[in-house]
């Protein structure tokens, strides 16, 4: 069985990085906006469910329970996998799991992002490590693919 980290979705937004405390589960908002959400133990709330400063993000489970990703084209015309509005390049495939990185330039350096991405052959998310240092690229529709235009 593939274990990936534990995600938690609470009035459509995402939770990540869990840490266990003393008395319950400290979970950090995936969008980087510093919510957090407490859980405790029995998996109850413990305090109200914080104030975002974003949307949710738009993420589609499909019937097993998964994530849809989809694909589309850098602007040099290389194929890109977008997942909860980010884009990533595969960079090698080792142990039966494809390895993405983030195709984004950190704002003001020539660094790359460091989020990665882990899926399986069939493309489900296994894990998904570090955090985006940008915003969400756009996307445009051109002869029914999809584009990265930003």
């Amino acid at each position: 069985m593939v274990s990936g980290k534990i995600f938690q979705i609470v009035n459509g937004y995402t939770y990540g990085g869990v840490l266990k405390l003393k008395s319950c589960m400290r979970y950090r908002c995936t969008q980087g906006c510093g919510a957090i959400l407490y859980k405790s133990f029995d998996g109850f709330l413990r305090d109200p469910v914080p104030v975002h400063h974003h949307p949710p993000p738009k993420l589609h489970l499909t019937p097993d329970g998964t994530y849809m990703i989809t694909f589309g084209l850098s602007q040099r015309g290389g194929r890109i996998l977008i997942f909860s509005g980010y884009s990533y390049s595969m960079q090698k495939f080792k142990n039966d799991y494809f390895y993405w990185r983030c195709t984004m330039v950190q704002p003001g350096t020539a660094k790359r992002c460091t989020a990665k991405l882990f899926t399986t052959l069939d493309y489900k998310v296994i894990d998904d490590v570090g955090g985006h240092c940008h915003k969400k690229p756009k996307f445009t529709k051109r002869n029914n693919k999809i584009v990265r235009i930003y």
